[in-house]
């Protein structure tokens, strides 16, 4: 091969390898990095945007004492349920991986698994309707509507749309126009 070609394939490849390191330490120095969670810093998160509810609401000191005891009585039972949640999920994911798959054993645990969340929900409307009790109707519709505008902001949000479906099944994008 010629001295000319053999030394440009060297440069070129010294420029690639120099470039292609130099764009990776850059995409390193601007990825931003996740702090490790920190669960005081967010109860204290929490405890602001609750007050701030509060306040927006004009919820008395009495209100939010009654709510707050109604909350962590909320908060018990569905930690239990929680766990039977998880189990049952363990269970059917265990009951799946396995090699003979037993049909019946896998829609029972399904069944259950199902008759837990509308525990959950059941919960969760018990939850709601106490806290009505608790609040004027004013608050209480304010309190519907704040929550209204709150949903969707945590880990689904990325993936939830306005239509109210998780993506669009595969098919072709949505248009403005649609």
């Amino acid at each position: 091969m010629d001295k000319h070609i053999k030394r440009y394939i060297l440069v070129v490849g010294l420029v690639a390898g120099v470039l292609w390191t130099a764009a990776g330490y850059v995409q390193a120095q601007e990825a931003p990095e996740n702090p490790p969670f920190n669960k005081e810093e967010m109860k204290e998160k929490w405890k602001a945007k609750k007050e701030a509810l509060h306040k927006k609401l004009g919820i008395t000191p009495e209100q939010a004492e009654k709510l707050d005891a109604q909350k962590a009585k909320h908060r018990e039972g569905l930690k239990t349920l929680w766990e039977e949640i998880k189990a049952k999920r363990e269970a059917l994911a265990a009951e799946l991986q396995k090699k003979e798959v037993n049909l019946d054993a896998v829609s029972k645990l399904h069944n259950e698994l199902k008759a837990l969340n509308a525990q959950k929900e059941d919960q969760r409307l018990e939850g709601i309707l106490a806290a009505r009790e608790v609040l004027t109707p004013e608050q209480f519709s304010q309190m519907m509507e704040f929550g209204k505008e709150h949903r969707g902001k945590g880990r689904q949000s990325k993936r939830f749309h306005e239509d109210g479906e998780y993506g669009n099944g595969g098919g072709p994008a949505k248009t403005d126009a649609e």
